[in-house]
């Protein structure tokens, strides 16, 4: 903002977004002073409107639509416009979700749609961001190229909005256009941001409608950098993305194919939001232990509470939420995805370790000695945390019923020499537990001087011996008590002074007390154990064999007692756990240990039995010569298992009970006991004898090719029943040795034969044979009159004669296909034969045959190829003609047309299908269609790729029509000829150059003077209009003030877009550049994109120079004093005492003047004056004072 204010003025200062704003204030004098205001953000809503492009005339609607509306109950505002380019209509499409919305709530008042709205029940609407609140629509009745805000205004309705709950709150308003074209682009863009800081992945999609397509569109950086695209648009409502987009602002740029249709709009691809993360730590309460970690996420300085599921985090320890618990002191690091748009950070934070809770002995005394409680401990607790008051609890639990005490420090006394516990709790209810041993002055010992264990397990001989000392004093007596589980057995102990044994003693715990005289007590504690109980037993025997005898076995398994052991089988020789060459018997084994403990175990050897044979059945072989018996024995074991069978034949195992492939004959089994006991039997295997044939019949069918013969065969041997298998599947089947009927036809027949085992089959092969047949022969053959019955019914003749095939003659019944027939002859002959292969019937009352016969036939009657069609010239026209021939058939033929011509030439033909009709001399006929076609319409377009049809600049001559053509004649001919309207190029020529704007008619003709005649209009831009900004007044003479074009539209561009000017021809620059000048006349120059320019001259006045002149030189008397006093002073403007300066002021006095000071000057010295008048414009001159230091007496 900028503007004149007077002293002591306020000055309001509206801003379009939060951030830092630098405010200067300059005064008359140029004088300045700059300083900050941070207008942070407020709490508002925002509402913006489109920027479109439309007809003059059109009625046009744009959209209002919100974010951040969130529980409002009152709204108003004004909406201003250009009334001289938009007259206001109506509003509509009233946001359903607004209560209380109607065309009620807007009044029309000059310029200015006013707009006051409240809630029906004040509990606030709300709609979610972009949502379109309400529409509001004009009437377009401006110029060509003019443009009309829509502005959201505080005039003449003041801006409020109110939020339930919170009263007012701020507004943001982006305002609309409405500008006016020649023809209508309807344009659409959809904005995606950039994603993340740092991508170049924004995008912008423009949807086009209305305008003539195909549309193509091109994009640039509005701060420089190349032209983009072009991208093609084909259809009406198609679209087009551009991609891969830095943020920055966008010129987008949309042409159709119309002659003058274009829309410009700019874009702002928004930089994506900064994502960042900041840590929330909970350290573990105690030492050791463990805390957590939460991310939090920050958005463009704003926090995210409670994130949704599109963040992703992935922590260094594997963790996959928000929150990491359970985590010990260490550095963690996070990486957070924002899976809606691919943005990542990451960041590290170190979970401290909270120290661990130290107690420490701070004072300790030892016991006199054991026995005695007369110690104490102090201890100091640090680390962990206090509590409010800096203190610990401190509890010992094995002093007294449990001391506590809270600080510190803690002391307890009064103890014997022990090891005690001390339990820290901080102010976290962390725990700490130190042991502390606390010794004596003078200790008792006990030392074992002999220790003997039990021998046996049960019996009670141990002993045990101590002898006992002192260190650290003197003792001079000791009492010793024994105390035992169980208890020490009679007598008891054997004292001296300085030791005791005990006797005697089971296995048991023995504890033994020292005391002294003095009252200190020590004690030791023993334990004797005794060998497990010695245990014998059997672990396995073997009974004495059948074969070898005296050969039985016996091993036992000696446990507990104390190793080695002694072994007595009472048998000699026998000293080992295992005992051999036994008889059958019964042994007692004797075990001794070590110790002399012993136990035994007794074993018994038994007499074997052998294996018996139950079951051994003879077997007969299905076929003979088959090698496929088998044997199987049944046997039971006798007093051992079996080990063994043994077959004749070499076969054995101990699993073999059963022998297979074997031929008739004679065989023996051995069964053998694992003893070596044996059983022996025997059985027979047998065969039947084999299949042979023995004869077989056959009879003939009655006729050749019929069924009706049998066949019959007889066999013995094998085993019956027999199965047959004929080469006649439907005769199978067991004991069908014969075949006859329907199905049993001359030739070779099969079949074989198998048994009821299946044994090796029998096959036999017989042939059935049929009787002589009939042979028909055929004489006198004469052909048909026309191919195929082209007129004329079927004609041809044949004579046939018949007999048998063994020479015997006879007498036949003949059927033609003619319908002819005779019956009982020897011949006969049929004379209404159709051509080809004719099928004739001959039976001599049993048996029937076919015989064929070719009838001869003339070519077909058919078009000949001399076939000569001339099309119509062109389009529309009848010249058409047409001329055939004939072949096959029998000459000479006659030509009949369907439009009623005759002869062979048909003509004056229009466009269509003509059939004519071929006769031959004998009445044969033929039909056919001949086409007669005509060329497509000659069709002359523009060769839009070679056409300039837009002048470059308004007025122009460089207007460029080419002209193409199809259809006509061209697939004979590509020569076209070329009648311009006005001469403007040759016949020979399509295309027109140096066109000025107009409209231009030319006629196009192909080699056979077919022609179509093509209108064409050469437009061109608007003439360039332009806007100069104010131009400040040149406040002094040799200052200078500055031009600038603020404004410009027409030409090849869109307003105040792909413009630049000039100013007396320097080099061209962006409008709204400053271009400093001095007075005088000024050429200015505007310039669209093609290069097209407006030219204007301005003049622009300078006021005259001051004029302050001093003299150069004064001269003074020492002493003396002088005014010094301009000798000319001219100024346009007034000059204020305080816009002068004199430099240096020494010497100097003002007075009523300053430009007439007194000065007294001891010295000789040089002033300079500067003067400003009311504009600020300054006038310098210097005076040099010379001072007179002579006397004058």
């Amino acid at each position: 903002t900028s503007g004149p204010a007077t002293h002591g003025d306020n000055v309001s200062i509206s801003v379009p977004q939060p951030g830092l704003y630098n405010v200067t204030v300059e005064d008359g004098k140029s004088c300045g002073l700059t300083f900050q205001i941070d207008m942070p953000a407020c709490n508002a809503i925002s509402m913006s409107m489109p920027s479109i492009s439309t007809f003059a005339g059109q009625n046009v609607c744009l959209a209002v639509t919100v974010e951040n509306f969130n529980n409002i109950d009152g709204l108003q505002f004004s909406i201003v416009y250009d009334d001289a380019i938009l007259d206001f209509t109506n509003t509509q499409a009233y946001n359903p979700s607004i209560t209380n919305l109607s065309g009620g709530n807007f009044f029309n008042v000059g310029n200015a749609v006013n707009f006051v709205w409240t809630t029906a029940t004040l509990n606030g609407n709300s709609l979610p961001d972009g949502a379109v609140m309400f529409e509001i629509c004009f009437d377009v009745i401006g110029q060509i190229g003019e443009c009309s805000p829509v502005q959201f205004s505080s005039d003449p309705v003041a801006i409020e909005v109110v939020q339930n709950g919170t009263g007012l709150i701020g507004f943001f308003g982006t305002d609309g256009q409405v500008c006016i074209s020649a023809n209508e682009l309807t344009v659409d863009l959809m904005i995606e941001d950039v994603s993340c800081p740092g991508a170049n992945d924004g995008t912008f999609t423009a949807t086009v409608n209305d305008g003539t397509p195909p549309y193509s569109l091109t994009w640039q950086n509005i701060t420089g950098g190349p032209v983009q695209g072009p991208g093609l648009i084909n259809t009406q409502g198609g679209s087009f993305t551009g991609t891969n987009l830095p943020p920055g602002s966008y010129a987008v740029s949309i042409t159709d194919n119309g002659p003058a249709n274009d829309f410009l709009d700019t874009i702002v691809i928004n930089q994506g939001p900064a994502l960042n993360v900041i840590f929330n730590q909970t350290p573990a309460l105690c030492n050791g232990g463990t805390g957590s970690i939460t991310a939090i996420i920050v958005i463009d300085s704003v926090i995210i509470q409670n994130p949704g599921p599109q963040y992703e985090f992935m922590w260094s320890n594997n963790g996959m939420t928000q929150t990491i618990s359970g985590v010990a002191s260490g550095l963690y690091s996070v990486t957070i995805t924002d899976n809606t748009n691919g943005c990542m950070t990451n960041g590290s934070t170190f979970l401290p370790q909270t120290p661990a809770i130290n107690a420490t002995v701070s004072s300790q005394t030892d016991a006199t000695c054991s026995g005695l409680s007369d110690g104490a401990l102090t201890v100091t607790v640090s680390g962990g945390t206090p509590d409010a008051m800096g203190n610990y609890e401190i509890f010992w639990p094995t002093v007294g019923g449990g001391v506590t005490d809270f600080g510190t420090t803690s002391t307890v006394s009064n103890l014997a020499s022990a090891t005690y516990p001390v339990i820290v709790t901080d102010g976290n209810g962390c725990i700490d537990t130190t042991q502390i041993d606390l010794g004596n002055v003078k200790d008792l010992t006990i030392t074992a001087t002999t220790f003997t264990e039990i021998s046996c397990n049960g019996v009670c001989d141990g002993s045990i011996s101590v002898e006992a000392a002192t260190v650290g004093g003197v003792s001079n007596a000791y009492v010793f008590t024994w105390i035992g589980v169980p208890a020490i057995p009679p007598p008891g102990p054997v004292n001296t002074l300085t030791t005791s044994t005990v006797n005697n003693l089971c296995a048991g715990n023995y504890t033994i007390i020292l005391t002294d005289d003095q009252g200190c007590q020590t004690d030791t504690a023993y334990q004797l154990t005794q060998p497990p109980l010695l245990d014998a037993t059997l672990l396995a025997s073997t009974d004495e064999t059948c074969a070898v005898g005296n050969d039985g076995t016996a091993t036992a398994a000696v446990t507990g007692g104390v190793f080695p052991y002694a072994y007595d089988w009472g048998v000699a020789g026998q000293v080992d756990s295992t005992a051999t060459g036994l008889s059958a018997g019964s042994y007692t084994l004797t075990v001794t240990d070590a110790n002399g403990c012993q136990d035994s175990v007794m074993a018994v050897i038994d007499i074997p039995t052998p294996p018996a044979i139950v079951q051994l059945d003879n077997d007969t072989l299905a076929c003979a010569g088959d090698n496929n018996g088998s044997l199987t024995v049944v046997a039971v074991p006798g007093g051992a298992p079996i080990a063994n069978y043994s077959w004749t034949g070499g076969q054995s195992g101990p699993a073999v009970t059963t022998i297979n492939g074997l031929s008739p004959g004679l065989y023996f089994v051995t069964v053998t006991g694992a003893d070596a006991c044996v059983a022996i039997d025997s059985a027979v295997v047998v065969a039947p004898p084999p299949l042979v044939l023995d004869n077989f019949q056959t009879t003939s069918p009655l006729c050749p090719g019929d069924g009706g013969g049998s066949v019959s065969v007889f066999v013995s041997g094998g085993t019956g029943p027999y199965f047959y298998d004929w080469t006649l599947d439907a005769f199978d089947g067991i004991g069908i040795s014969a075949i006859g009927g329907a199905n049993v036809v001359a030739g070779n027949y099969s079949v074989t034969i198998t048994d009821a085992n299946d044994c090796p089959s029998l096959t036999v092969d017989v042939l059935v044979e049929d009787p002589p047949s009939i042979v028909v022969d055929f004489t006198a053959i004469d052909s048909v009159s026309c191919f195929q019955n082209q007129g004329v019914p079927c004609d041809g003749t044949a004579t046939a004669s018949a007999m048998y095939s063994d020479g015997t003659a006879g007498v036949f019944n003949f059927i033609w296909p003619s319908g002819e027939s005779e019956f009982s002859v020897m011949n006969s002959t049929a004379s209404q034969l159709c051509q080809g292969n004719q099928m004739l019937i001959v039976s001599d009352g049993t048996c029937t045959v076919n015989a064929s016969v070719f009838i001869p036939f003339p070519d077909t009657l058919r078009l000949g190829n001399q076939v000569e069609i001339d099309d119509v010239t062109c389009f529309g026209f009848a010249d058409g003609s047409a001329t055939v021939s004939a072949l096959g058939g029998t000459a000479p033929y006659n030509f009949q047309w369907s439009n009623l011509q005759t002869g062979a030439t048909a003509s004056n033909l229009a466009p269509g299908n003509y059939g004519v009709t071929i006769t031959d001399s004998k009445g044969c006929q033929f039909q056919t269609t001949i086409p007669i076609d005509e060329p497509d319409p000659l069709v002359a377009f523009l060769d839009q790729f070679n056409t300039i049809d837009t002048v470059t600049c308004n007025g122009d001559s460089d207007g460029v029509l080419t002209v193409t053509a199809q259809g006509g004649n061209l697939n004979i001919s590509p020569t076209l000829t070329y009648n311009w309207a006005g001469g403007v190029a040759p016949s020979n020529s399509n295309m027109a150059v140096g066109l000025l704007p107009g409209t231009y008619t030319v006629t196009v003709s192909d080699i056979l003077g077919c022609s179509d005649v093509l209108t064409a209009t050469i437009y061109e831009p608007p003439a360039i209009f332009f806007q100069l900004a104010p131009i400040a007044e040149i406040p002094c003479a040799d200052s200078s003030t500055v031009i600038t074009v603020d404004t410009a539209y027409g030409g090849n561009g869109t307003a105040n877009l792909f413009f630049s000017f000039s100013v007396d021809n320097a080099s061209p620059q962006p409008l709204g550049t400053q271009i400093p000048v001095g007075g005088g006349s000024h050429l200015i120059q505007i310039f669209d994109q093609s290069g097209c320019a407006k030219d204007t001259t301005i003049n622009l006045p300078e006021p005259p120079p001051i004029v302050l002149e001093y003299p150069e030189t004064v001269i003074v008397e020492l002493g003396d004093s002088t005014v010094l006093e301009p000798d000319l002073l001219i100024s346009q403007f007034p000059i204020l005492d305080d816009s002068i300066l004199w430099t240096p002021t020494i010497y100097l006095r003002f007075e009523n003047n300053l430009l007439e000071p007194v000065v007294r000057p001891l010295e000789s010295q040089l002033y300079t004056v500067i003067a400003y008048d009311a504009n600020g414009c300054p006038a310098t001159d210097q005076i040099f004072v010379e001072v007179d230091k002579n006397r004058n007496v």
